[in-house]
């Protein structure tokens, strides 16, 4: 049938976004209130997280596009792995706008020109631009929260004079900043964003100006070493589960095989759930397998049976391997600990299945937290972020653990551990 019923990717959005109802319509409030007059006031800067394939860019996505349609200009700070382009990428949106005679930007210019330290609208923009100056010479940037806030506000205020006589009353747009991934950014252009959000609450507060962000589930604390203060106070923190709630898969698979004129058997709809654990990544994944493999229109479980297992054997090769070979083998020992406790543990309880103190895995434990392969759902407690890798890990540790030439607790002495059967080795065992 149709393949293109059913969207598996990284930030492509599925044809419906289930379970998130409750956020983009907050969002949009939120929009109108910032836009009606609140200001700052009424803004909450959102910070979405949660483990990878969640879909945090998905709905990042369409925040930005609720924003668009309220006449708000949409600002992409890129972030990538400690390098310093979430400013440079501000620049040159701004750069590419002007040339463009975009009315906002170009009435903002001067505030802009006045943050970015170099004239705007000439085309040809450099990437290189950096947040700090060179050594032995100066920009003449003012790269600081005050400038920068002042040129958010100075831009907010030209679009609401721009698509003021456009829209209707309480619908005048502003300015919204998003960062994809922002756990990656540059530690001073991270605090800089902060700071620039705390001016804008201070020296701005009637601004126009909305901020939301995704990132991994320890981009809190990530921000806290990026010398961001408080960040509790700053953002409103928003957790991405990892599975989806039953009744939401299930609409997620039935409600586009509806508008396709296709539907699901039950049964069928059962084997895909049970085959991606409910998780939004391989939920699309499997379900796109299965559509297409199916005669249509209906897909009954004979298909899903059929489809399933070669799915799962090419789901297997072009993610499970990758992840499982760049794991070290201490960083294995421990996702397969978790995975033999169900595929989630307390500190406590991995210290019994390990036979060890947790002194000796918590840097272990905070690689593979940074690294996204598992996370904490609250404290003391840890959960691999890709249900599948669980069961990946049970079954190809034994191999690992018999060639390694570090001391590993073995997959029996682990299920044993966790089930109660065999007590943890003597301390300095």
């Amino acid at each position: 049938m149709d393949s293109n019923v059913y969207r598996p990717g990284a930030g492509k959005i599925p044809p419906l976004l289930v379970g998130r109802d409750r956020l983009v319509r907050d969002w949009t409030l939120q929009l109108h209130a910032v836009a009606g007059g609140g200001g700052r006031a009424a803004a909450e800067d959102l910070l979405l997280t949660g483990p990878r394939g969640v879909g945090k860019t998905c709905t990042l996505t369409v925040l930005a596009d609720q924003a668009r349609s309220l006449g708000y200009e949409v600002v992409n700070l890129q972030a990538v792995r400690d390098e310093p382009t979430m400013v440079a990428s501000l620049i040159r949106q701004a750069d590419a706008a002007i040339a463009a005679d975009k009315g906002p930007w170009k009435r903002a210019k001067q505030a802009l020109e006045r943050f970015a330290g170099l004239q705007l609208g000439a085309g040809g923009f450099s990437a290189g631009v950096s947040l700090h100056p060179p050594a032995g010479g100066s920009t003449g940037a003012a790269r600081d929260p005050e400038s920068l806030a002042g040129a958010l506000a100075a831009l907010s205020g030209a679009v609401r004079d721009e698509t003021g006589g456009r829209q209707t009353a309480g619908t005048r747009g502003g300015v919204m900043l998003t960062i994809d991934e922002i756990q990656v950014g540059d530690a001073r252009e991270v605090a800089l964003i902060a700071a620039v959000l705390q001016r804008l609450n201070v020296d701005h507060p009637d601004a126009a100006v909305v901020f939301a962000g995704t990132g991994l589930p320890h981009t809190m604390a990530r921000l806290t070493e990026a010398g961001v203060t408080h960040p509790d106070r700053l953002f409103v923190e928003t957790r991405i589960p990892l599975q989806l709630e039953e009744p939401d898969a299930r609409l997620a698979l039935l409600e586009p095989a509806r508008v396709a004129g296709g539907g699901w058997e039950p049964a069928a709809v059962d084997a895909v759930l049970e085959a991606s654990n409910r998780y939004p990544a391989h939920l699309q994944y499997f379900a796109q397998a299965v559509w297409r493999h199916a005669p249509g229109p209906v897909v009954d479980v004979a298909s899903a049976a059929a489809a399933i297992p070669p799915a799962a054997e090419t789901l297997t090769m072009r993610s499970l391997e990758p992840r499982w070979d760049a794991l070290s083998e201490r960083e294995a020992e421990l996702v397969t600990a978790i995975a033999a406790n169900g595929g989630r543990a307390t500190a406590q309880e991995l210290a019994v299945i390990l036979g060890r103190d947790q002194r000796s895995w918590s840097r272990v434990r905070q690689n593979l937290i940074e690294s996204g392969d598992i996370y904490a759902p609250r404290r003391g407690v840890l959960e691999i972020t890709m249900p599948a890798l669980a069961r990946y890990a049970l079954h190809e540790y034994p191999d690992l653990q018999s060639r390694s030439g570090e001391r590993l607790a073995s997959l029996d002495d682990m299920h044993q551990r966790s089930s109660g059967t065999l007590p943890p080795p003597m301390a300095g065992g």
